[in-house]
C-alpha cells in the first residue's frame, strides 16, 4: 500500500514538472518569435506603442547601453521610441542610421542618414557615415559624392580623406589617391599607415624619384626610426634597378640591426644577395673582374642557394681564365638547380676547351635534354664529334643545329668541312656556298671551295 502512494506521489510531481515546463514554452515562444520578426527590421518610425514609463533621455541612455552590450535589437528600439517622443532629431537618426548600418540594414540606414542630413546639412560626420553605409552597398558613385561633400565641409576631415583615398585606390586612380594621402600625411606626419600608402600609389605611378624622396625626407626628420625607413628605401632603390643604391641603405640596416639579426630576415636578406648580384653583374659588364667577384662572394654569404650568383661568378671566372675555379661554381649552380641550362652549357663549353670529351657530352646532352632545340648545345656536340672523327654524329648534330638556327654560318661551315672529310664533296660544295652567302667575307669557306671546284674540275 505505501509503494501505490509513492508511485502516485511521483507521477503527480511528474506531471507537475511537465505541466510546469509546457507552460514555460508557451510563455517564452511569442517573445522569440516577436525577437526574430524584430531584426527583419521595418521602417526607422516603426515602434512599438505600448507605454514603458520612459521619457526620450531615458530611451536614448538605455539605447546608448545595449549598443555597448551589442544589442542592436533593443538598442534600436529604444532610438526609435526616442525619436517618436522628440520628432526629428539629427543626432538620434544618427544613432539609428549607426545602429541600423551594425545590423546590416543599409536600407534603413542610409534613410536615417539622409534625413539627418536634411536636418544638419552642414554636419561632416553624417555625411562621412552615409558614405561608408553607400559603400557596404558597393554604391560607389554615391560614396563618392558623400565623401566629396565631407571635404567640402572640412577639408581636413582626416577620417573622409582617408577613406576617399581607399575609394580612389580601388578604382585604380592613384594619382587621385596620393593627393589626398599628402593631404593625410600634412595632418598626420608620423602615420606610418598613411606613409606606407601614399609610397604605394607612387610606386604604382613609377615615380621613383618622388618615392626616394619621400624617404630621405622621413630619414631626416625621424632618425629614430631612420632603419625602418632604410629598409623600405632599399626595396624601392632595387625595384627601380638602382642597384648601388639599394646596396647602401641595405648595409645601413645591417650595420645598425647587426650581420645575425639580419640574417634572420629571410626576405630582405635574400633581396639584398640578388641586389648585390645585379650589382656585381654590373662590374663585370665593366670589365672590373674583381669587384664583381667580390660582390658575389658577399651575396653567396646571404643567400647560398641561389643559382644565379653561382652561375654569374662562374662566368666571372671564366673571363678571367680560371676554368678549375668557374667549374665549382657551375657546379654549385646546377647543384642548387638541376634544371639551370646556362650552367650546364658553360660547363661543357669549360670540358670541351680541357678536352674533357666525356663530360663534354654529358653537359651538352643535359642541355639538349632540358632543351632539345638547343641550336648551340647541338652545335657543340656536333663540333666534338667532327674533331674526334665521328663523321656521323657530327653530320647529325650539326644538321640538327642548322635546323634550329639557319643562319649560324659557323655550324654550316664545320658541316660542309664534315661532308669534304666524309667523301661527299658536291655536299661540300654547296654548303661552302652556303657560307659565303651568309658571310661574303668568310676566307676559309672560299679557299675550301676553289680547292674542292679545281679538284673535282668545276
Amino acid at each position: 500500500m505505501m509503494f501505490l502512494v509513492l508511485i502516485a506521489v511521483v507521477a503527480a510531481m511528474m506531471g507537475a514538472v511537465l505541466m510546469l515546463s509546457r507552460t514555460e514554452v508557451q510563455a517564452t515562444a511569442p517573445s522569440r518569435r516577436k525577437k526574430r520578426a524584430s531584426k527583419k527590421g521595418g521602417d526607422i518610425d516603426d515602434v512599438d506603442d505600448e507605454d514603458d514609463g520612459m521619457d526620450y533621455i531615458a530611451h536614448i541612455n538605455a539605447g546608448n547601453q545595449a549598443e555597448l552590450h551589442y544589442d542592436y535589437d533593443k538598442a534600436l528600439d529604444h532610438f526609435k521610441k526616442a525619436l517618436k517622443q522628440k520628432g526629428d532629431d539629427a543626432v538620434l537618426l544618427f544613432k539609428i542610421g549607426r545602429v541600423c548600418s551594425l545590423k546590416g540594414d543599409t536600407n534603413n540606414s542610409i534613410k536615417a542618414f539622409q534625413r539627418a542630413i536634411k536636418l544638419e546639412p552642414t554636419d561632416s560626420k553624417l555625411h562621412l557615415e552615409l558614405g561608408r553605409t553607400y559603400l557596404k552597398t558597393g554604391d560607389v558613385a554615391n560614396a563618392q559624392q558623400s565623401l566629396d561633400k565631407v571635404l567640402e565641409i572640412d577639408p581636413k576631415n582626416e577620417a573622409g580623406l582617408k577613406l576617399k583615398s581607399e575609394l580612389l585606390m580601388r578604382n585604380n586612380d592613384p594619382e587621385e589617391s596620393a593627393n589626398a594621402l599628402e593631404d593625410l600625411i600634412q595632418i598626420n606626419p608620423d602615420n606610418k599607415e598613411y606613409q606606407r600608402q601614399y609610397i604605394q600609389s607612387l610606386k604604382q605611378m613609377k615615380r621613383w624619384d618622388e618615392a626616394i624622396a619621400f624617404y630621405e625626407d622621413l630619414i631626416q626628420r625621424n632618425p629614430n626610426n631612420a632603419i625602418d625607413y632604410y629598409a623600405d628605401l632599399a626595396t624601392i632603390y632595387y625595384e627601380q634597378g638602382r642597384f648601388d643604391g639599394a646596396a647602401n641603405a641595405f648595409r645601413q640596416v645591417i650595420e645598425a640591426k647587426g650581420k645575425d639579426t639580419f640574417m634572420e630576415m629571410p626576405g630582405v636578406r635574400k633581396t639584398y644577395a640578388a641586389c648585390l648580384c645585379n650589382l656585381g653583374a654590373k662590374f663585370q659588364n665593366s670589365g672590373d673582374l674583381g669587384q664583381a667577384m667580390q660582390l658575389y662572394e658577399e651575396a653567396l654569404e646571404y643567400q647560398d642557394d641561389n643559382a644565379d650568383i653561382y652561375y654569374n661568378y662562374g662566368k666571372a671566372l671564366v673571363d678571367q681564365g680560371s676554368l678549375d675555379s668557374a667549374v665549382q661554381q657551375f657546379s654549385q649552380a646546377i647543384t642548387v638547380n638541376a634544371r639551370d641550362f646556362a650552367s650546364h652549357y658553360e660547363l661543357a663549353k669549360i670540358y670541351d676547351k680541357q678536352d674533357k670529351f666525356e663530360l663534354a657530352v654529358s653537359e651538352y646532352n643535359a642541355c639538349l635534354k632540358l632543351n632539345p632545340n638547343s641550336g648551340k648545345a647541338s652545335f657543340g656536340l656536333g663540333t666534338m664529334y667532327g674533331i674526334k672523327g665521328d663523321m656521323s654524329k657530327a653530320i647529325q648534330y650539326l644538321t640538327q643545329a642548322i635546323k634550329v638556327e639557319p643562319g649560324d654560318y659557323d655550324a654550316v661551315y664545320n658541316l660542309a668541312h664534315c661532308h669534304e672529310r666524309s667523301g661527299n664533296k658536291k655536299k661540300a660544295i654547296s654548303l661552302y656556298s652556303k657560307v659565303i652567302e651568309l658571310c661574303p667575307g668568310h676566307e676559309e669557306a672560299k679557299l675550301n671551295l676553289s680547292n674542292l671546284k679545281r679538284e673535282l674540275g668545276l
